[in-house]
């Protein structure tokens, strides 16, 4: 969880303290035993249980909302060479559709991560019972090649 840079690594916005002296795993692998060494560093990051609170959270959704803004062209132009998508129909189909996703999950991210309450059995009343909602860990997204954009990124927001 962070933000791509040019050389593949993530790095993690740098809204506080615990965040900057975090060093994230890299994305990118070479060969089976780096995917095993990047898969351990991402479970190694989940145990920090850095991505629990909801700030963080959001500014990750920030920063995926501004990586699209920053390379819009970008994107534009890569699904134009490969799959010769025009500027419109990548815009529409692709790019304000993980926008649509990344509002939808700012909007709701607060009510998503509320504790809510459950029924007890009467037996064991005077009990309460509530759920918990907690990140699962590390995800892996595997996306087809039809619309490569947003069947990449909308899982990711939904996984944030």
């Amino acid at each position: 969880m962070g933000i791509f840079t040019s050389d593949a690594e993530m790095v993690a916005p740098s809204e506080s303290t615990a965040l900057n002296e975090l060093e994230l795993p890299r994305v990118v692998a070479a060969s089976p035993a780096e995917i095993v060494d990047t898969v351990a560093g991402m479970h190694d990051v989940v145990a920090t249980r850095l991505a629990h609170p909801r700030r963080f959270r959001a500014s990750q959704l920030k920063a995926l909302e501004r990586m699209l803004e920053a390379h819009q062209q970008d994107f534009i132009d890569a699904l134009a060479d490969d799959l010769g998508k025009s500027a419109v129909e990548a815009k529409l189909t692709e790019i304000d559709m993980v926008r649509a996703e990344i509002d939808h999950a700012q909007l709701h991210l607060s009510e998503w991560m509320e504790s809510k309450p459950v029924k007890i059995p009467l037996a064991l009343l005077p009990a309460s019972a509530t759920v918990e909602p907690q990140p699962l860990g590390v995800v892996l997204i595997i996306g087809p090649w039809n619309y490569p954009l947003q069947l990449m990124l909308a899982p990711l927001v939904a996984a944030i």
